[in-house]
């Protein structure tokens, strides 16, 4: 389409703004690190419409939104970015990019929208789920919902008790996400989908 109206606030603010209504947007930013894991948390969790975001980061957040479960880089935001988007790192970036030049390589990534994306109460669910699941890296998934959910129950909506968070798929999250809000909605702090 055309160019629309643009809407520009200062980075630290984003968390907190009221961001504009209406048709969906086209978001581009360059998000600093202190804030970019706040602020594409808010864009992806919050009604806001976009049609399309383009988005530089720190290259070391670029490649956790785009890890793959087994790897280092895999984790929450890797999931919940990956349900809601198609990504594509567009370019890197090293320091002599920039005046003056930081001490980090930066990369863009595209994001595209997907249809099958969860929806917003979903996305909610989810992220209490992987933070719970990922609060401890090198444990099991039985180990970090000791006292909350027993292994049984792990493994009755999908989730193998005794692997560890990061080589779940995202598909695998959001489904066995879907059947804990049903079996299980003690473990969500308010009503969930």
């Amino acid at each position: 389409g055309g160019l629309r109206r643009c809407h520009v606030a200062p980075p630290s603010s984003v968390v907190r703004i009221s961001l504009p209504e209406g048709y969906p947007w086209s978001v581009v930013g360059n998000l600093p690190y202190n804030a970019a894991t706040p602020i594409l948390a808010r864009l992806l969790t919050e009604d806001i419409s976009w049609d399309r975001m383009v988005l530089m980061f720190q290259l070391e957040v670029a490649q956790k939104l785009m890890g793959v479960p087994g790897t280092k880089a895999y984790g929450p935001l890797s999931v919940l970015a990956q349900l809601c988007a198609r990504l594509t790192r567009l370019v890197k970036l090293g320091p002599g990019s920039f005046r003056p030049a930081p001490k980090v390589d930066s990369a863009v990534v595209q994001f595209e929208p997907r249809e099958d994306a969860p929806s917003l109460a979903e996305r909610i669910a989810l992220l209490i789920v992987l933070h719970r699941s990922f609060a401890h890296r090198r444990k099991t998934l039985a180990n970090n919902w000791q006292g909350v959910l027993s292994a049984e129950a792990l493994t009755e909506v999908g989730l193998a008790s005794a692997l560890r968070a990061e080589v779940i798929t995202p598909s695998a999250w959001l489904m066995a996400t879907r059947a804990l809000v049903i079996q299980h909605p003690e473990v969500f702090p308010s009503p969930c989908p």
